[in-house]
């Protein structure tokens, strides 16, 4: 079973998308509240580079130009900055990140019995990915984890998906769940082939956001049905 991390498993209120949108507008970059509604489950390294193509960007330039170069510098110095930030807004003295539901463990350690890998996969980077599980202590109760910088692309692309299927000699994605809270969670999942994909009201989205979902849930621990094809839940 793959996993979302930000509003699947982990409770941290939207404080992703607070953060990069607070981010690009002290950059001068004018993203508009509307903006966010498509950032969801995306790598955050792409949302930036499109918001700052989008805002700040002429008409087409020529590669080698000085503007271009321009634009390349705000986009890493955005980067940089959203790390920065993140990080305090997650492990910072005010920090109030939790685990979506206190049961969480036990919940992931019951199917770890029953023969399920449990994988968390994500778009922020490898390193905060690790800070955030280790902050969390979510090793002791999941199989491995996977980010979208580990890959060509991350998420709606199925790549995360199948690396993870790879690195545990499974042969057959109709034996692989997804769950994740946003649109794009639930088309890496279909992207990917996988027997099932099942959205959480718990994070970025309404359930009407999640209908290319097989399932929809309102938080993960509620998954407590037997699903076809080798799935104990």
């Amino acid at each position: 079973m793959v996993c979302d991390m930000a509003g699947t498993v982990i409770n941290e209120g939207g404080l992703v998308y607070k953060t990069l949108y607070n981010t690009l507008k002290n950059n001068s970059v004018p993203v508009k509240d509307t903006d966010i509604n498509n950032w969801h489950g995306l790598q955050k390294a792409e949302v930036i580079s499109s918001m700052v193509n989008k805002y700040l960007s002429g008409p087409t330039l020529n590669p080698d130009s000085k503007t271009v170069k321009k634009l390349n510098q705000i986009k890493s110095h955005c980067y940089d900055e959203f790390e920065e930030n993140l990080k305090e807004a997650y492990f910072g003295e005010h920090s109030k990140i939790e685990l979506i539901d206190p049961n969480l463990p036990n919940f992931f350690n019951r199917l770890r019995f029953n023969g399920v890998k449990i994988a968390l996969n994500t778009g922020y980077n490898r390193t905060l990915q690790r800070d955030i599980i280790n902050h969390l202590q979510m090793e002791d109760y999941i199989d491995d984890f996977i980010s979208s910088e580990d890959v060509k692309m991350g998420r709606p692309a199925p790549y995360m998906i199948h690396r993870l299927m790879e690195r545990h000699d499974i042969m057959n994605v109709k034996y692989v769940a997804k769950v994740g809270d946003t649109r794009n969670d639930m088309l890496e999942g279909k992207n990917a082939g996988c027997g099932i994909t099942i959205g959480v009201l718990t994070g970025a989205s309404s359930a009407s956001k999640l209908l290319d979902a097989d399932l929809v849930v309102d938080k993960i621990t509620n998954i407590d049905m037997i699903i076809e094809d080798g799935f104990f839940l």
